[in-house]
């Protein structure tokens, strides 16, 4: 079942945003989240539907899955984010990108914080990652990653 976002957990949302990547800007969706913690978006031109009676099982866009103290952005929630995120963004070369969308964990140096980084390469946004003492957990999911170059 998926239901509304209430104000204080939208706004706990916000912050984590803020603190996490310093992404201050306003994000005017309706937030939804289901009972695994996924947290999906929507215009707010749907709180004018009337869904009284329906069973809605899923809506919107994926944006990312909160555990009730971080936020795990979808490739799609990092590109929502990652245009306004002024810390915490690794910018990935050719390679490295290529690694990345292959669903491997990949090294690198950097000057982020320990937890999620958003990653990227050039103007695109890959996704999001946990950082830990040089490495990047993937959570590409199968269906979107690709296939290597032999």
């Amino acid at each position: 079942m998926i239901e509304i976002v209430r104000k204080s957990k939208k706004k706990r949302i916000l912050e984590y945003l803020k603190r996490r990547f310093n992404f201050t800007k306003k994000l005017d969706f309706v937030f939804f989240q289901d009972s695994k913690g996924r947290i999906r978006v929507a215009s707010k031109d749907f709180l004018k539907l009337k869904t009284e009676g329906m069973r809605i099982e899923n809506l919107g866009l994926y944006f990312g899955r909160w555990d009730g103290s971080e936020l795990r952005l979808s490739i799609e929630g990092s590109q929502i984010v990652g245009r306004d995120a002024k810390k915490n963004v690794l910018n990935l070369d050719d390679e490295k990108a290529l690694e990345w969308m292959s669903g491997r964990n990949i090294e690198v140096k950097a000057r982020v914080e320990n937890g999620f980084v958003i990653l990227k390469h050039n103007k695109d946004f890959l996704g999001s990652g946990r950082f830990l003492d040089g490495k990047v957990v993937s959570f590409i999911p199968k269906e979107r990653r690709i296939k290597p170059r032999n």
